[in-house]
This record gives structure tokens, C-alpha cells and sequence, in this order.
């Protein structure tokens, strides 16, 4: 069979959309000797790489450290508490036509590094919980019909005709683009929370894609400098043609991104007030934090100014 002619049927059958495979993108301790697929730690200044993860291929993924800050999480002078604050950037788009991302797992674990020094726990962080993105409504018209036969029966033959009665009904659907983030304690079943997740789903009635850009704010609370990592998980479920298509590398192991609590804060989004982190007037994560499904660029032509002669 020829295999443009399959992947061609593939695309137009309807029934392999809802049980698409799955890839998944893993950034996990140890490296591998395959560098194109890996992101790295810079052997002249391995701490606090913003750029997590890049790939590219079919779709586009990445992820970005935005900000990230360390200080005491109360200003006041009784508690020893120290946190930090990070800021993630993620993005996904296709880069080829009629493909998308139907939906993107994210966890993100924290860990003392080399299991060295104790581990930082979640405080808070945002977005968490379940929220809507760009709902959409749409009219949908439904017939249904109940019917049965009448008649008589001569010599064994049953005559008669076909009774039906049919009612029609108009009535709107919802739907939307959804976001969903959970606190989570990873790798054991006691101690405080550890880990955070997300997942984006598109909107099924519209099928559009995962929003392309996520930014989310955490907030740890630590109790020692040293230093910590965090390990990085993405899973991505395409429609079905671009799983087949894809030539993306599956578990690809990259560095996970290491903190050093003595750095000083980047200060990209906001100058925050290192000596009270935990404070949820003076640091709201929600300011922080960004959700966008599409960009849209207002007055996009331009006219341009004849030159002087």
C-alpha cells in the first residue's frame, strides 16, 4: 500500500482521532551522547540555565525559566523560614499544517541535588486548580424519530406501513480550552508536597490545540542554601497523523535545571521584595502568571514613508 495513500486515509478517519499514541519528552538526571537532542547545563556556569528544554520538529516545545529569586519567606525576625520563587515559561505549536496538540502533561519535582542537603517543598503556586480558556457555545440541531408498524396479517405475510414521528430540537453545547494544576508529593507517600503538574487539553468541539503559551509562578519553602534541582516531565498527545509523522526524539534525557539559593534574584518580571516571599500581598502569583491560546497582531499593515531625495 502505498504509504502517502495511508497516512492520507489516517488523517481523514474520524474514529482514530479519540485514541491517538502518545510521545513523550523526559528530562531526567543522567545524559546520553546523542547532544542534538539534549539540553545541557553550560559547563562554565551550570547553575540556573534559563532555557530548560527546546525541541523542535513537527511541533515546537520549549520551556523558560522567566525569573528566579531566592530569599526569607517572612519578614518577620522569629521565623528562619527561606523560599524561592520561580517562573515558568512554557510553549507548544505545530510547525506543520493540519497537525496539533490535543493535550500536554507537565510535572515539574524538586529535589535536593546529589541527595545532598534537604529537600524544598511546595508553598503555592499558580495557576492551580481547574480553569476554563476561551469557552466556546454553538447551536446544535438534534431529530430524533419513534415509529412502529400497522397492519394485518393474510396467509403468514404481515402487510402494513411504517408509522414515525419525528421531533426536532435546537440546543447550545459548551465547551472550551481547559487548564488544570495540581500540588503533588512525588517518588514517596509521606512529607510535604514536592512536585507540581499541569495539564492543558484543547477544546474537543472546536479541536484547536492546547493553548500555545503557558506561564506559571511556584513558590518553595526551603530551610538551608544548598543547593536543589528541578526535574523536568512533558508528555504531548498529537492528533494521530502527526504521532505518525512525527520524527521528535522520545525520551530524550536532558540536564535537569539546578538552583543555587545564594544567586541573586533576575528580577526579569518585577523587583520583589526578597526579605518577604511568602508575603501573598506583596507577591501574587497570579500577577505572575499567563495563559494565551492565540496572539493577534492589531494594525498589522503598515505604510511606508517615501524616502527624501
Amino acid at each position: 500500500m502505498d504509504p502517502s495513500a495511508s497516512a492520507e486515509n489516517a488523517a481523514n478517519d474520524s474514529s482514530l482521532e479519540p485514541y491517538p499514541p502518545t510521545f513523550a519528552i523526559r528530562l531526567s538526571q543522567s545524559g546520553d551522547s546523542e547532544a542534538n537532542f539534549r539540553t545541557e547545563d553550560d559547563p562554565e556556569d551550570p547553575d540556573q540555565r534559563s532555557n530548560v528544554i527546546q525541541r523542535r520538529g513537527i511541533f515546537y516545545a520549549d520551556c523558560f525559566c522567566t525569573d528566579i529569586v531566592h530569599g526569607y519567606y517572612s519578614a518577620d525576625p522569629n521565623s528562619n523560614d527561606l523560599a524561592s520563587v520561580i517562573v515558568l515559561k512554557f510553549r507548544f505549536e505545530p510547525l506543520e499544517q493540519n497537525h496539533r496538540i490535543k493535550k500536554v502533561d507537565i510535572q515539574v519535582t524538586f529535589l535536593p541535588k546529589n541527595n545532598e542537603g534537604c529537600e524544598p517543598w511546595i508553598d503555592r503556586m499558580h495557576p492551580e486548580g481547574f480553569f476554563s480558556v476561551q469557552p466556546t457555545t454553538q447551536r446544535e440541531t438534534v431529530n430524533t424519530s419513534a415509529g412502529g408498524k400497522v397492519g394485518a396479517n393474510a396467509t403468514g405475510v404481515e402487510v402494513g406501513a411504517e408509522l414515525k414521528r419525528e421531533k426536532t430540537v435546537e440546543r447550545d453545547t459548551s465547551d472550551a480550552t481547559t487548564v488544570q494544576g495540581f500540588i503533588l508529593t512525588e517518588g514517596r507517600n509521606y512529607g510535604k508536597p514536592n512536585s507540581v503538574s499541569w495539564i492543558l487539553r484543547e477544546n474537543k468541539t472546536t479541536k484547536t490545540g492546547v493553548p500555545t503559551s503557558m506561564q506559571a509562578a511556584i513558590l518553595l519553602k526551603r530551610i538551608d542554601l544548598s543547593k536543589f534541582q528541578a526535574h523536568f516531565t512533558l508528555k504531548i498527545y498529537p492528533n494521530w497523523l502527526a504521532t505518525a509523522l512525527s520524527f521528535m526524539k522520545s525520551n530524550p534525557r536532558d540536564d535537569p535545571v539546578t538552583f543555587d539559593p545564594r544567586r541573586k534574584p533576575t528580577n526579569r518580571l518585577q523587583v520583589y521584595d526578597t526579605d518577604d516571599l511568602g508575603n501573598p500581598e506583596k507577591l501574587k502569583l497570579k500577577d505572575l502568571s499567563d495563559v494565551t491560546v492565540t496572539t493577534i497582531v492589531n494594525d498589522a499593515v503598515k505604510q511606508k514613508k517615501p524616502e527624501n531625495k
